[in-house]
C-alpha cells in the first residue's frame, strides 16, 4: 500500500517524501536488528544517505591530514564520527519478528527523495517510439526493500501474457470455454497483484529450485503461512510440510 508523496520545504532544500505501509517477512524467520536506542514510531524513516557519508569541509580537512600523516586509527575514528553525525533513519525495516506475540500485520516506512541524491538503481534498455533507450527496471532502498517498476508499469506483460482472442458468444464445450475465458483471468489476476491492495505482501530469501530455463519452483511452509496470514491461491499441497 502506497501514500501520496509529499513535497516538504526546508530550510536545507525541497525533497519528496514517499512513504509506504507494506508486509516484509523473511522465509527464514529472522528479523531486521533495530539499534537498542531506536525510538518506536508509527512511520519508521528509511536512512535516505546509506550509500554515502557527507563530511563538513573541515572535518574532510582534519581527515586528509590524519592520512597523510598516517594517523590511521584517528583517520577511522573521525571517520566514523562524521557518518554518525550526519545519518538519520532506518538502514532496514522488517515485519518479521522472532517471537510470534511480536509479530506485527504490517510496517509502516518512509524515504525522502532529494535532488543530486544517490541511489542504487538497476537499469535496463527499453524501446520508446522505436529507438532503445535507457529505463529504470528496479529501485532497491535497503537489502530488503525492492520495488520492480517493470510490474507496476505493465504487470499483464511481465506477468502473465494479453489475449487477443475474443470470448465467444456460445460454447461447445467446457474445455473451450475454460481456454478462452482463462486469459482474461490471468489478465485481471496479474493488474490486482501490483494494484493498490493491502494484501500485497513480500517474503525475502526464498529459495528457488529453476526446472528449466526461466522455469522454476518455490516452496512455502504451510506454517510459516498460517502465521503471517498468507494466503496463496492455485498452489500445490504436499504430504510432506515443508
Amino acid at each position: 500500500m502506497g501514500y501520496k508523496p509529499e513535497l516538504i520545504q526546508a530550510e536545507t532544500g525541497t525533497y519528496v517524501r514517499a512513504t509506504w505501509k507494506k508486509r516484509l517477512y523473511d522465509c527464514k524467520g529472522t528479523a531486521f536488528k533495530y539499534p537498542e536506542n531506536a525510538p518506536k514510531m508509527a512511520c519508521l524513516p528509511l536512512n535516505a544517505n546509506k550509500h554515502v557519508i557527507l563530511i563538513p569541509l573541515g572535518t574532510w580537512a582534519h581527515l586528509m591530514k590524519s592520512a597523510i600523516n598516517g594517523h590511521n586509527a584517528d583517520f577511522e575514528k573521525k571517520l566514523q564520527l562524521a557518518a554518525a553525525q550526519h545519518s538519520s533513519g532506518f538502514d532496514d525495516v522488517s515485519t518479521e519478528s522472532v517471537e510470534l506475540k511480536d509479530l506485527k500485520p504490517c510496517t509502516k516506512f518512509s524515504f525522502n527523495f532529494k535532488r543530486g541524491q544517490v541511489i542504487n538503481i538497476q537499469m535496463l534498455a527499453g524501446p520508446l517510439r522505436g529507438i532503445m533507450v535507457p529505463k529504470p527496471m528496479c529501485l532497491k532502498l535497503t537489502d530488503t526493500i525492492c520495488f520492480c517498476l517493470l510490474h507496476t508499469e505493465d504487470p499483464v506483460l511481465h506477468l502473465s501474457n494479453y489475449s487477443n482472442v475474443a470470448v465467444s458468444k456460445s460454447f461447445r464445450n467446457v474445455t473451450q470455454y475454460v481456454q478462452e475465458w482463462l486469459p482474461l483471468i490471468l489478465m485481471e489476476s496479474a493488474s490486482n497483484t501490483v494494484g493498490c491492495t493491502n494484501d500485497n505482501f513480500c517474503i525475502n530469501n526464498v529459495s528457488i529450485n529453476f526446472t528449466s530455463g526461466a522455469i522454476g519452483k518455490f516452496t512455502l511452509s504451510i506454517k510459516l503461512c498460517d502465521e503471517r496470514n498468507i494466503e496463496l491461491s492455485g498452489i500445490q499441497k504436499e504430504k510432506v510440510d515443508q
